[in-house]
């Protein structure tokens, strides 16, 4: 029985709610997170499955990394990490 990757979840939750990108703190990678069974004692806390999933789409081909600047919600900057689909997986 095969099991999904989490790259793979990835590509079809983007499609399935037509995102292009997401980046550290999107919840679509809890989302994303969820969607993929997690292996021993991993945590399950939702910032624990963004830093999994921002890993593998990290490691994965049809992602293209990326910065987005931008402010927390105190107003300070900050950059965080994003990954676009490739224009071939959407």
């Amino acid at each position: 029985m095969s099991r999904e990757t989490i790259a793979a979840a990835a590509v079809r939750i983007m499609r399935e709610r037509d995102v292009k990108i997401v980046m550290w703190g999107d919840g679509i990678l809890a989302d994303i997170g969820g969607a993929v069974p997690v292996k021993g004692d991993q945590s399950t806390h939702p910032l624990a499955q963004m830093q999994r999933v921002l890993a593998a789409l990290g490691r994965d081909d049809r992602f293209e990394a990326c910065k987005i600047r931008g402010h927390d919600n105190a107003g300070r900057p900050r950059t965080v990490r994003g990954f676009e689909l490739k224009e071939a997986s959407r």
